[in-house]
């Protein structure tokens, strides 16, 4: 990883939204459910209003994790961690716990109460990760997108 840039973002356009947008379908092809997330969904879920945080890392120039955050609308003054995903050649190598724990320091200095994840239960790797970095789960349930179960963690800042 010495080679390896993070690049971090609260503004975003097009043409990062669409290497944002490729370098995901590309990632989560391998996942159930395998739902696209396709630009016009990056504009919304990224858009201004939701105050993005959105950090890409590169290695030679290529994206090879992402982990994309927003003001949370049902948890007032909490984050929420939309989307993450790393390259498979880039997995278990400490990127994600870089990211995650890059996106919990904007948060703490944005004065967040605390941060939120939904996975499911497909994405045991991640879950393991987000419970060592002290993340609870606060609530299990069918998910709206796919037959999988939706599991969705919460971790509260203590001031």
């Amino acid at each position: 990883m010495n080679d390896l840039t993070i690049k971090e973002f609260t503004q975003l356009d097009d043409v990062v939204l669409q290497d944002i947008s490729m370098f995901v379908e590309k990632v989560f092809v391998d996942f159930p459910p395998n739902i696209p997330t396709p630009l016009a969904d990056l504009q919304v879920e990224l858009a201004p209003d939701k105050k993005p945080y959105v950090l890409i890392a590169y290695q030679a120039e290529e994206i090879v994790g992402v982990c994309m955050t927003h003001a949370w609308k049902y948890i007032e003054n909490y984050r929420h961690i939309w989307i993450v995903g790393i390259e498979k050649s880039q997995r278990g190598k400490g990127l994600g716990t870089r990211l995650y724990s890059m996106a919990e320091k904007y948060s703490k200095a944005e004065l967040s109460s605390g941060m939120t994840i939904s996975t499911n239960n497909t994405f045991r790797q991640q879950l393991r990760l987000l419970i060592k970095l002290g993340f609870d789960i606060y609530d299990v349930g069918p998910s709206r997108m796919s037959s999988l179960l939706k599991i969705k963690l919460k971790k509260d800042f203590i001031s």
